[in-house]
């Protein structure tokens, strides 16, 4: 195969061809995957149709299960009919039209069946009705003592056979019930009627001739007619049983018939599903594998390629700096053929750019010893400029400190005046709310004593009452003996509640007399915290008035304060500037003598240094300059100048005085700030 053409082509654009494979791979598998997701989707909607047309079928053979045991009526069938043709098919309708023949089978024995029912309530209700009567009529006899004896041994035996009858009708309509409801068992009603025709049979024997032979006799009719209507009644119920096993029949081979129309379907679908995955697995089969064969080719000549290189930078780690030898990789049309002639021009360039920089860095270490020795001698009165700064701010901290606790004390002061004050007004309030009391007690005494007087008078119109009575009761002589007894205590009673009235009176209106006196008291008390209040506000007023100056006081030292910080913040940088220039300058010498030592570890061969010298010395010589100032690269890199402390950018103003600076130089302060 000739791949000449596709290794002339970018190594972009080769991967470019790959991912467009894998690319149309992807798409071919989305296709069919959206294909079988299609398929399934189809044939999910059609499962869960074939599901609806069962479960809908299921639940109207169900209620025609529940008409035909009798639990719900006609109309609800009729009702869930309509719905069961709205939502299935015509299929369906006609699986189920078969049991349509035994919903009308079972119409009409349940029909039947009530009618029945009716009859044989009638009829037990009959019986029982004629039997209560001779019953209560008997019971009326013998509770009456004079008629007890009347009662005869026969009417007494009869009284025994129309209970006896009672109940077996009662037990006839339980079981009737039973039976109806499927909870009775048809044999026991059938025997209860054979044993109830027997006793009427032997009752109508013993009573012929007697009052009593027609009410035999017809309970005996009763009990036959009972039992043609049982048996059938008996015989309806077997046969609407059968009509629910075939409608439960017929409902299992509907669903079975759904159920298989349904795998039917899942089949075709698997089968559909497994021959588009058959065809997607071969065409992704077949592109994955030409993409391999592509990557590998790539990897190969790559790999080749870059070994090439590899060798090569290692050289140059090693300091050899040796142009590319490799003819063959420097003609290739690719990025990597590219990288590979930029490389080799890079290492004919650095070559020159390397003897140019072992020549410059001499001088540039000499230009960097000058500027540290010229920053330190500056550094050195910007800092002491600092030391005399800080101590000023440090006496006016301590100053504003001094006036902001005046501040403080007088609006402490301020505060508590203040809650004298409103202790003050809120005992004021609490005299004035107890001569408010005072007064409602003193009311409420004279009420009482208004009530102790009505209790006076009650007593005494008792006493009164009570001395009426007692001449009543004298009167009346030995009769009214008992009577007089209770009115002299009563009088007495009344004497008494009169005596204690007089007492709780002359109690109350001492009481009155102490309560006015205690109100005079208590308003004097008032007016006293009044006068308390209002000096108390004067008090008051004064010490805010102190509090407020002193606060303007404060504030005007701070302001001062803060000027004096923010100018020996603005020396303090000044002071860190210097000391960041004389440290690039040293680290720049430092980084000149490195750069030396850096320079002296590669070797350079003659093909290397003889291309372009020219040109790297121009491209040295901008970077040459640049190193030379001090805002360059080399502040990432600072170092302290040996002598200099170093300060912060932004220190904080501390409260203790800084101690003095060491001496610098003889000369004295004017002629170092001349100098500098």
């Amino acid at each position: 195969m000739n791949t000449n053409w596709f290794s002339g082509l970018k190594l972009g654009l080769k991967l470019q061809i790959t991912t467009l494979l894998l690319a149309i791979a992807l798409s071919i598998f989305g296709f069919f995957y959206l294909n079988i997701q299609s398929q399934i989707a189809f044939q999910n909607n059609q499962i869960s149709e074939i599901q609806k047309q069962s479960a809908s079928t299921t639940e109207y053979l169900t209620t025609v299960l529940g008409f035909l045991g009798e639990v719900i009526n006609i109309d609800s069938l009729v009702t869930a009919r309509k719905k069961f043709e709205e939502k299935v098919n015509a299929l369906a309708i006609e699986e189920t039209k078969r049991i349509e023949n035994n919903v009308s089978k079972g119409d009409i024995l349940i029909k039947r069946n009530n009618e029945l029912f009716s009859e044989v309530e009638k009829l037990t209700e009959s019986s029982i009705t004629a039997s209560n009567k001779f019953i209560n009529e008997m019971s009326v006899r013998l509770a009456d003592a004079a008629t007890e004896k009347e009662v005869t041994k026969l009417e007494r035996l009869v009284i025994a056979g129309a209970s006896l009858n009672s109940n077996s009708n009662h037990i006839i309509q339980k079981k009737f019930l039973e039976i109806k409801l499927g909870r009775g068992k048809p044999d026991q009603l059938i025997e209860l009627l054979d044993q109830s025709i027997k006793n009427a049979e032997k009752d109508v024997e013993n009573l012929k001739g007697t009052p009593f032979e027609n009410l035999v006799v017809q309970a005996r009719q009763n009990n036959l007619r009972i039992k043609e209507i049982g048996l059938e009644y008996i015989s309806n119920i077997a046969l609407l049983q059968k009509l629910r096993s075939e409608t439960e029949s017929t409902r299992l081979a509907v669903t079975e018939t759904l159920l298989q129309r349904a795998g039917d379907s899942i089949k075709t679908a698997f089968s559909s599903i497994s021959s588009s995955l058959t065809l997607q697995l071969l065409i992704l089969g077949s592109l994955i594998l030409l993409v391999a064969l592509i990557q590998a080719g790539l990897a190969r000549s790559i790999g080749q390629s870059m070994t090439i290189l590899t060798e090569q930078i290692e050289q140059m780690a090693k300091g050899k700096i040796v142009r590319i030898a490799e003819e063959k990789l420097l003609k290739r049309e690719d990025e990597i053929g590219k990288a590979t002639s930029a490389l080799d021009t890079f290492v004919n360039m650095f070559g020159g750019v390397i003897a140019t920089v072992q020549t410059t860095t001499g001088t540039v270490n000499s230009a960097a010893a000058e500027i540290a020795r010229g920053s330190g001698d500056l550094a050195q009165r910007t800092e002491e400029q600092a030391s005399a700064l800080e101590e000023t701010a440090s006496s006016m901290e301590e100053l504003t400190g001094t006036v902001k606790q005046s501040a403080e004390n007088a609006g402490q002061a301020n505060r508590l005046a203040g809650a004298a004050r409103a202790q003050a007004e809120q005992g004021g309030q609490v005299v004035e709310q107890a001569v408010a009391a005072m007064g409602a007690i003193h009311q409420s005494s004279k009420k009482i004593a208004d009530i102790i007087g009505v209790i006076d008078e009650i007593a005494f119109q008792t006493n009164l009452l009570a001395l009426n009575a007692a001449v009543e009761a004298a009167r009346a002589g030995e009769q009214g003996r008992g009577f007089a007894v209770v009115a002299g205590e009563v009088r007495k009673l009344a004497q008494r509640s009169a005596d204690a009235a007089k007492e709780i009176k002359a109690l109350i209106t001492d009481s009155v007399a102490k309560v006015e006196g205690g109100g005079q008291l208590v308003e004097r008390s008032g007016q006293t915290l009044q006068e308390i209040v209002v000096s108390v506000k004067k008090v008051s007023d004064i010490v805010a008035e102190m509090a407020a100056a002193s606060r303007e006081q404060a504030s005007g030292i701070e302001q001062v304060n803060r000027a004096i910080l923010q100018m020996d913040q603005t020396t303090q940088q000044n002071a860190a500037l210097v000391e960041q220039t004389a440290a690039a300058s040293h680290a720049m010498g430092e980084q000149a003598q490195h750069l030396q030592q850096l320079m002296a570890f590669f070797k350079l061969d003659d093909k290397a240094t003889s291309g372009t010298p020219n040109t790297a010395s121009k491209a040295v010589l901008p970077q040459a300059a640049t190193a030379t100032s001090p805002s360059a690269k080399a502040r990432s890199d600072l170092r302290p100048v040996p002598g200099v402390a170093s300060r912060p950018s932004n220190p904080k103003p501390r409260p203790a005085t800084r101690p003095a600076p060491a001496e610098k130089k003889t000369a004295t302060a004017p002629e170092e700030w001349e100098e500098f």
